[in-house]
């Protein structure tokens, strides 16, 4: 069976709103759907290590693997495809306002009210 591990990081600014990125349109697996800075750690990469590497690929936020808290971890197993999906889901706050940078994976983002983003997924 194939395992594949995805980091996905909740970062919330200093006025307590977290950011949500919008999947580019060309995206092939979730065109236009909201999401998280994360996606796949690489080989020799812990998933923490991975997640503050892909907020930074992504968003351009630089954030530290010791300010990283763990709220969820998941198994999902795709029997028909012979593939499982092991999620990682952190939350760090960052301690001033960072500039966001997009990667060509998003095109748009927002910082909105955390009962604002639950309303959205």
């Amino acid at each position: 069976m194939r395992i594949i591990t995805v980091a996905k990081t909740i970062v919330m600014n200093p006025d307590g709103q977290i950011l949500l990125l919008r999947r580019s349109a060309t995206d092939a697996d979730r065109p236009g759907e909201q999401d998280y800075p994360g996606g796949w750690p690489e080989s020799g990469e812990t998933p923490e290590q991975g997640a503050v590497r892909e907020a930074l690929e992504e968003a351009g936020l630089s954030l530290d693997t010791s300010k990283l808290l763990l709220i969820f971890t998941g198994t999902t197993a795709y029997p028909d495809t012979n593939k499982s999906v092991n999620r990682f889901l952190f939350f760090t706050k960052l301690d001033s306002q960072q500039d966001v940078v997009l990667s060509h994976e998003h095109d748009a983002y927002q910082w909105v009210k955390p009962e604002e983003a639950l309303k959205l997924f």
